[in-house]
């Protein structure tokens, strides 16, 4: 709590914390669950938390362990590999499959569960060309509208979801002293 007392007197009235780097949700709960404790110290001190969320990446041997599915939303070569990113243990999503957008959403309501304020999307990276190909169809669950999305707009939909689902979500009792 000291430090988190420190960074109220400095004046800071936001604070990021990793909620999900792409290993999967029952990999990382450990720091997930420190973010819950962090959170609550944060509010008390009148200090918001925003989740950092890699939207941009999976790590296959994780993920596979805890979702066998997931090899479906792996972004593919045109020979259908799974498409490398710099580090060789990762690999990039599709951001159209279905699966992979449901599976974002678990994320992001998690992280409000556990008193987040808000998410800040990472690595979000221009898909190939087969992904191009890839089209989705969600409904807003605020006004109901049905909306194609293809890979130029598929993490806006993801981000548009989340605005929709959260847009009059409570926030906590904010410490302004």
């Amino acid at each position: 709590e000291d430090f988190v007392r420190h960074l109220q007197k400095l004046g800071v009235t936001q604070y990021w914390t990793h909620f999900f780097k792409g290993y999967g949700l029952k990999f990382e709960q450990g720091g997930q669950r420190r973010a819950v404790a962090l959170a609550a110290l944060c509010h008390k001190h009148g200090i918001r938390v925003m989740a950092y969320c890699s939207l941009g990446s999976l790590t296959p041997e994780t993920i596979l362990a805890e979702e066998p599915g997931a090899t479906d939303w792996f972004g593919r070569t045109r020979d259908g590999q799974p498409i490398p990113l710099l580090q060789s243990f990762r690999t990039k999503p599709c951001y159209t499959s279905r699966g992979y957008v449901d599976y974002m959403k678990r994320v992001v309501d998690r992280a409000f569960e556990y008193g987040c304020d808000g998410i800040h999307f990472d690595n979000f990276f221009y898909p190939s060309r087969n992904m191009a190909r890839s089209k989705l169809k969600w409904r807003s669950p605020v006004n109901h509208s049905l909306m194609r999305v293809d890979w130029k707009t598929g993490a806006a939909s993801l981000r548009m979801w989340a605005e929709d689902r959260y847009r009059y979500r409570s926030r906590p009792a904010m410490n302004r002293n």
